[in-house]
């Protein structure tokens, strides 16, 4: 039985498609294929390195691209746009679910969504990359969560945009869904809702 309702944030409850946003900047998906899939931001998500020394690195290692590593990295956080599953999390607790975010997030993410949007006081709890300094798909950011808020994997529901995420989760014997694309993952947990213990599961549990 699901009691537990986990969300990642990035492309779960917040728009990041930072390529599609920064089109105004020359050569925006390399830009940020090289950015966003670096070992520095990862370091940043981790929480062991700042915003201007990421940017450091990465214009060291790239200077062709200097203007527009600048340029980008000085708004990125304005790609975090509220996506419509944001409304679930209510629905879920006035279901008597317990709500928790699980995402690899840096401080700066964090205090744009502090200033801007209520997620982190909506939710009973959270795991954040850069505090824990663990990230998905590593499963000790899994258990960290797990063991703090003595969740059972087996009654948890897990939603991540990433496969290898999902994946993680689901060899831990968490129930998943793979957000894939709006559509059919508000269908999906339309019918959690409605007391849907098993939504067309398929393999190991990803629904």
């Amino acid at each position: 039985m699901i009691k537990n309702i986990v969300f990642d944030i990035g492309n779960v409850l917040l728009e990041f498609k930072p390529a599609e946003h920064f089109k105004d900047i020359k050569n925006a998906n390399q830009v940020c294929t090289y950015i966003f899939n670096s070992s520095a931001w990862e370091a940043y998500d981790l929480g062991l390195k700042s915003l201007d020394e990421v940017k450091a690195e990465l214009i060291m290692n790239c200077k062709v691209y200097k203007n527009e590593i600048n340029e980008l990295l000085s708004r990125w956080t304005e790609v975090l746009k509220p996506k419509g599953t944001i409304p679930f999390i209510k629905l879920f607790k006035e279901k008597g679910y317990s709500v928790y975010l699980l995402s690899n997030l840096s401080l700066d993410a964090a205090n744009y969504i502090e200033a801007n949007f209520s997620l982190f006081h909506d939710v009973d709890g959270y795991v954040l990359s850069y505090l824990e300094h663990q990230v998905k798909p590593n499963a000790e950011i899994y258990k960290t969560l797990a063991n703090r808020y003595d969740l059972k994997f087996e009654e948890t529901l897990f939603l991540d945009d990433l496969k290898a995420n999902v994946e993680a989760a689901k060899a831990l014997g968490m129930k998943v869904i793979h957000y894939t694309d709006d559509v059919s993952v508000e269908i999906k947990l339309q019918k959690v809702l409605k007391g849907a213990d098993d939504v067309k599961k398929g393999s190991n549990g990803e629904w």
